[in-house]
């Protein structure tokens, strides 16, 4: 091979390589590196999005305007006053969702009296995480009757980064609350990184604890006698 040769190859290599470098890099690789955070160590590289439930979604056969009473809000939103959602409702929703003007009723609801009263409002809020699923809330729910199917409590699941809540049915409090377990992650794809629950041995404690260091999952019960440190459960 002559000189002539040798002097071509390493010019044509020379361009091949100032090529690459003077490349613009494309903007949806750009913002992938900069927006992407640093999970290595997990098993999925994207950040998962809530699943949309059909109970989230408006049945058709609904009207166009729907009028609530002033007892069935008050009821939804756990007995607390209502007056600022009512002063502030034609900003806050849309104009398909309407209150009476009926009066509330004089007969005093069981949440009335059950209901823990709020404490002042925290000014250090608990840090919000980075994603869907990292830290969810958990907790057993039950009712004064016994629901279809036999059914005599919930097991109750509560994200903390978008604040959706998923129910699942229990017939017991002993093989039911691991099976449930299980729908719930299968329903979400993957295993959330952490559950926060009250001190509740059903939920921390014998088979149900085993399974969840099985999964590798982490867990922390609020302490003892204080339930109401599982915050968005409760």
């Amino acid at each position: 091979m002559s000189s002539n040769d040798l002097l071509n190859q390493d010019v044509s290599q020379s361009f091949s390589t100032e090529d690459i470098i003077a490349s613009p890099v494309s903007s949806d690789t750009l913002s992938c590196s900069m927006t992407e955070p640093n999970r290595s160590t997990n098993n999925t590289s994207t950040s998962q999005v809530p699943i949309l439930r059909c109970v989230d979604k408006p049945s058709s056969s609904l009207p166009s305007r729907i009028t609530f009473s002033e007892d069935f809000i008050r009821a939804s939103i756990g007995f607390q006053r209502i007056d600022t959602m009512k002063r502030h409702l034609s900003t806050l929703y849309k104009d398909t969702i309407n209150i009476g003007h009926l009066p509330c009723d004089a007969i005093l609801d069981q949440g009335d009296l059950a209901t823990i009263r709020k404490t002042p409002w925290n000014t250090t809020p608990v840090p919000r995480p980075s994603a869907f699923g990292d830290v969810i809330h958990m907790d057993i729910v039950f009712g004064p009757e016994v629901a279809l199917s036999n059914v005599h409590y919930g097991l109750l699941f509560t994200d903390r980064f978008s604040c959706m809540s998923y129910i699942y049915p229990l017939q017991n409090l002993t093989s039911d609350i691991i099976k449930q377990m299980d729908y719930f992650f299968a329903h979400l794809g993957f295993e959330p990184k952490r559950l926060i629950t009250d001190f509740d041995l059903k939920l921390i404690g014998g088979k149900t604890h085993d399974h969840l260091n099985q999964l590798g999952i982490h867990v922390n019960a609020a302490p003892s006698t204080c339930q109401d440190r599982n915050g968005l459960a409760e």
